[in-house]
């Protein structure tokens, strides 16, 4: 690259007038004949070189110095500004990022559609959306969501929204509590006996049926979120989110788990240890499915933790397979499909750890909750609702 634009006519084109140039381009030539290589020239205009510029001809005036250092701390201003706009786009996950786009484009296409106003939007035109989405959400929840994310859409451009602490939108959202009744449809939890169930209609011979009763009780008993076992898409998997061979120590009849990612670790400002213990002569042992399924498909320790070997070569296991291989397997055991997902093996498993007398604490802790919301997925029995009862009236 050069700002002079002659040296680069006279690069490109091998033609010059002048005798010194001549000179010079013979010279060029042959080096390049010499060692077989092309040279070509590129004009970096005077405005975009000026470091350069200045330096060669720092010798002839002072004042080519005091220009220098004030390029340079010019462009490390420019750099400061790129860092912040990087670091600030950094802030959401992906996740989160495409959630933001999804309710941004609702908002302008209702905004587009009613010809109101979006940006400021006006309190009138956020209680309009709101009602305008209880046509469609069951959920009050859902609701707010979306209309917190106009209010970020709001403070990124640098415009005020007041409207959440307006006495007639908590009116409104009070009202739609009141007239949108709504119990969230959970999946139902895994227990033990399902499992149990469920490995009947496997083949623990088969590599791939053993990759997913190991996935199955993974799931189960570190109580994970699916987003740390699997990944979307086998091009979506990410080691530093998705566990990986690497991440899994076994030492003995224990295994520790390692996620350096999960939802409530989103910056890296701890690690999960998670420890899986042997279960001596049961199918339900995770270590031992962890080791068979070693046996059956080794992988470096880079690799997804559970991968499928197709065309010679080791691809993850998806969301999408670990979703339909549960719902295959749950329906050949007579249940309905549709009530059971992926979360149905973290519900299950601190249901059955409260069941198992675990203090709710370490319950949390494992399942690596922030907040006692954990709770809400508990399923008490009707035998453990009776003998609440039943305790109570021994001391009548």
């Amino acid at each position: 690259m050069c700002d002079n634009i002659t040296s680069v006519t006279v690069i490109n084109t091998d033609k010059s007038r002048d005798t010194f140039l001549q000179c010079c381009l013979r010279e060029l030539c042959y080096i390049a004949a010499i060692y077989e290589f092309e040279i070509r020239a590129v004009h970096l205009a005077g405005t975009e070189n000026r470091l350069p510029d200045y330096l060669s001809r720092w010798h002839t005036s002072d004042k080519f110095a005091a220009l220098f250092y004030n390029a340079v701390s010019e462009l490390e201003l420019i750099q400061l500004k790129e860092d912040v706009r990087v670091s600030t786009r950094a802030a959401y996950a992906l996740g989160s990022k495409k959630n933001l786009l999804v309710q941004w484009r609702a908002f302008l296409l209702f905004c587009t559609y009613f010809n109101m106003s979006f940006i400021p939007a006006n309190l009138d035109t956020i209680c309009c959306y709101a009602q305008f989405l209880s046509r469609s959400f069951k959920s009050v929840e859902s609701i707010k969501n979306y209309i917190n994310d106009v209010k970020v859409m709001h403070l990124m451009l640098d415009c005020t929204f007041p409207h959440l602490d307006s006495f007639v939108y908590k009116l409104l959202i009070k009202g739609l509590s009141r007239t949108k009744l709504h119990m969230p449809r959970r999946a139902l939890p895994i227990s033990p006996d399902i499992l149990l169930e469920m490995v009947k209609h496997l083949n623990l011979e088969s590599s791939s049926d053993c990759v997913y009763w190991c996935l199955f009780l993974f799931a189960f008993f570190l109580m994970s979120r699916k987003s740390n076992l699997v990944p979307d898409s086998s091009s979506q998997f990410d080691k530093n989110q998705q566990l990986t061979r690497g991440k899994v120590f076994v030492v003995n009849d224990i295994a520790i788990v390692v996620f350096e990612w999960t939802k409530t670790i989103q910056h890296g400002e701890r690690r999960l240890k998670i420890p899986l213990v042997k279960i001596p002569g049961s199918v339900l042992c995770p270590v031992s499915a962890y080791n068979r399924m070693c046996s059956k498909i080794p992988a470096s320790n880079d690799s997804p933790a559970f991968v499928m070997s197709k065309k010679s070569r080791l691809v993850p296991v998806t969301y999408a397979q670990f979703q339909n291989k549960l719902k295959s397997v749950i329906q050949k055991t007579g249940r309905d499909p549709n009530s059971y997902s992926s979360h149905s093996f973290r519900r299950g498993g601190a249901t059955f750890a409260f069941s198992s007398h675990v203090p709710s604490d370490l319950i949390q802790l494992h399942g690596d909750w922030a907040s006692d919301a954990y709770k809400i997925y508990l399923e008490f029995s009707m035998k453990d609702k009776i003998s609440v009862v039943r305790n109570m009236a021994n001391f009548v």
